[in-house]
């Protein structure tokens, strides 16, 4: 009996260790080999269902392959016919391993039982596992395109995703992300070879779904993620320096009396149209990134972009220059202008008032994603730890401005603004909209 029972035990013993994840030796090439099983925990479509969709990722050295499931592999027959979870133990070579899987109906009802289409919220991408890589970045450049972007598994069969025109696609093991520009594109899975298929259409944006497809993954890098922003944000609706004076009044109007606006550095409500006088009190347009870093030339896209120009005193704008913002020491002459006091200065640094610290972050912000340089006659603006840069195109103190825009979150006039000028230029300031962006792109440059 005693012989019986530790037969048993070691039949257990021997089903568990099979049945886990397990490194292998093998003897003829002395490699390591890892097993586990990619699939779609959010769940499968369950009329286009087969057990192919799950792979086993075999990791050998520097060699990685997939392996289709079979049902050869299953410990059991399976009935995926119904909605419903099943556990599933999936078996090959000597490694095991169980899972569970969801399948779930794409016929969606409507209120009086008819069915509806069958398209999917592209956040399903974002989710979504994927093979070997066919390429870190995938172009799609014109309107029309189609394109197959390699082995990619998660993703159900004949069904079809709605996002915005994917610019730029970044595959890896683990995600298929989908960047994001302008307009609409088709994205299925093809049913024979399990390829995603993107095909590019025309869909205007507006202010509810311009960012309806953004989103990004905790392993992509800074680079990734302002690239999806700079896709998204270029190409903006360009009108000349002189609309400005149009734009500003209403972008910039104060509250309490919108006949007036808000000027950037004193906060005094000013009235009245830009002269070319320049009066101590009169207001002027500031380049929140200074004119002379743009290579100074107005007619340019960066030297009239709506969303780094602001109203100011002309005394303090004066004042400030093209310096680098800063801590500094000495108040501005109140003589300037009413409010000037707020701000101190240096022979370095410009320190803005307190209520527009995050605002002036934001506008930098955004130049140095905008202006990266890919078009003709456009800048490459960078933000530089060097608060002290005498380099054209460059701008500093990139630690302050993130401590800047975490201390002075958005109010209601600085996102008034960013939708006044939308319905000109037709692009947003996204570190408006989500000022923890910065951090994600920046942090780990501030050193």
């Amino acid at each position: 009996m005693k012989q019986i029972l530790i037969y048993i035990l070691l039949l257990i013993l021997v089903f568990f260790a099979g049945c886990s994840k397990v490194e292998l030796i093998n003897d003829e090439d002395n490699k390591t080999k890892e097993y586990s099983i990619v699939y779609n925990s959010d769940g499968y479509n369950l009329e286009t269902f087969n057990i192919s969709d799950i792979k086993i990722k075999c990791i050998s050295g520097d060699e990685i392959t997939y392996v289709n499931v079979t049902n050869d592999m299953l410990n059991q027959d399976y009935d995926f016919s119904k909605e419903g979870k099943y556990r599933i133990a999936i078996e090959y070579d000597t490694f095991c391993e169980i899972i569970t899987i969801e399948l779930k109906s794409s016929v969606a009802k409507t209120e009086d039982n008819n069915q509806t289409n069958d398209y999917k919220e592209v956040s399903a991408l974002y989710t979504a596992f994927s093979g070997a890589a066919l390429a870190d970045r995938v172009s799609i450049d014109q309107i029309g395109t189609t394109l197959y972007v390699g082995n990619t598994f998660g993703l159900e069969k004949d069904i079809k995703y709605i996002s915005s025109d994917p610019s730029v696609i970044r595959i890896n093991d683990n995600n298929v992300l989908i960047c994001l520009k302008k307009g609409k594109s088709t994205i299925s899975v093809d049913n024979t070879d399990v390829k995603v298929k993107l095909t590019v259409e025309e869909m205007e944006l507006n202010s509810n779904n311009y960012y309806s497809t953004f989103g990004y993954l905790p392993e992509m890098n800074s680079n990734d993620i302002k690239t999806i922003l700079h896709n998204l944000i270029d190409e903006h609706v360009s009108g000349d320096y002189k609309l400005l004076k149009t734009i500003l009044p209403k972008s910039d109007a104060d509250p309490n009396d919108p006949t007036k606006m808000i000027l950037l550095y004193t906060g005094r409500s000013q009235g009245g149209p830009i002269t070319s006088t320049n009066g101590v009190d009169d207001w002027n347009r500031e380049h929140v990134w200074p004119l002379s870093k743009l290579g100074g030339d107005t007619s340019s896209n960066a030297g009239h972009d709506a969303h780094h120009i602001r109203p100011a005193d002309v005394s303090v704008n004066a004042a400030r220059g093209n310096l680098e913002f800063g801590v500094a020491n000495t108040v501005v002459n109140d003589n300037y202008a009413p409010g000037s006091s707020y701000c101190k200065i240096s022979s370095t640094y410009f320190e803005p008032r307190d209520e527009v610290k995050g605002d002036i972050a934001r506008m930098l912000f955004y130049m140095a994603v905008r202006y990266e340089g890919d078009v003709a006659g456009e800048e490459d603006l960078e933000l530089v730890y060097d608060a002290l840069s005498t380099t054209t195109f460059e701008f500093g103190n990139l630690g302050l401005l993130l401590e800047w825009n975490r201390l002075d979150p958005v109010d209601d006039f600085e996102m008034n603004r960013n939708n006044v000028i939308y319905t000109y230029q037709k692009n947003r300031n996204p570190f408006i909209d989500y000022p923890t962006l910065a951090d994600l792109i920046w942090i780990g440059a501030a050193k």
